[in-house]
């Protein structure tokens, strides 16, 4: 069976999963899911989705929201939604407008209109999980054709790219490649030091006008993220380091960048 019953309507099965329906109503929703256990399991994965997201932003949702705020969240709510639903799009835009602080990706895949970030960042953690555990294959062109690389990914990108020397870092280029998005390419340059933990640099045209240049933080398990936008680019720099190691190398490159 694709949908509810029509004496059983979605506001009705949503009304249930938050606990508003009274004793009788509630039975007879108990006695339509147990004969359609395709309709039961989907009320139990949207269950675990609201518990999810209200143990894990829960105290944020109860700060009050600017009138800006509360007005973007309203727009990202798809009409029929419920409060599953508001609590997905209300921590989406909370957690963007303050920054990703400690927010990851977590809103990819829910039917809400996530912040343009969220599929960006999740881009560049997809490409830094795939290429950084390489051996053999790590990279597309080699750091001892850098000079190609740089004008290869520039030309295909339309960005004026270079690859920051972080040496000094103890960081050592070992090559980039050339990435699918979205909306057109992206590419990847990654950085290893002497223990083989690696870096990658992540960059996309970004058509969005910049009004401030501030570094952004996500944060997926061990892999740690800083991504801003300058200069036509959108910029992530990805590593399994600490919060402020990653941030000092992200000024680097970032300076690096201007020149």
């Amino acid at each position: 069976m694709s949908g509810p019953a029509p004496w059983l309507g979605e506001a009705e099965l949503q009304a249930y999963l938050d606990g508003e329906l009274d004793a009788a109503r509630g039975a007879a929703v108990e006695g339509f899911l147990a004969a359609h256990p395709e309709q039961a399991e989907r009320i139990r994965s949207l269950g675990r989705q609201t518990r999810l997201i209200a143990r894990a932003y829960g105290p944020l949702l109860e700060r009050p929201l600017s009138p800006a705020l509360a007005a973007l969240a309203l727009r990202a709510i798809q009409p029929p939604a419920r409060r599953w639903r508001q609590l997905a799009a209300a921590a989406a835009v909370a957690l963007a407008l303050l920054g990703g602080a400690g927010a990851g990706w977590w809103w990819r895949g829910y039917d809400i209109a996530a912040p343009a970030e969220a599929g960006f960042i999740a881009d560049a953690v997809s490409a830094h999980q795939v290429y950084a555990v390489e051996v053999r294959h790590p990279v597309e062109v080699g750091a001892d054709q850098s000079d190609h690389l740089v004008t290869w990914l520039s030309r295909r990108l339309g960005l004026a790219l270079t690859a920051p020397d972080l040496a000094g870092q103890g960081y050592e280029l070992v090559g980039g490649r050339l990435l699918p998005a979205a909306h057109g390419p992206a590419a990847q340059l990654m950085y290893q030091d002497a223990s083989g933990r690696r870096l990658t640099l992540y960059v996309r045209p970004s058509a969005d006008p910049v009004t401030e240049t501030a570094f952004r933080f996500a944060r997926e398990g061990e892999l740690t993220a800083l991504y801003w936008r300058d200069q036509g680019g959108a910029w992530a720099l990805l590593g399994e380091l600490p919060r402020d190691d990653l941030l000092r190398l992200a000024h680097l490159v970032y300076q690096a960048l201007q020149r």
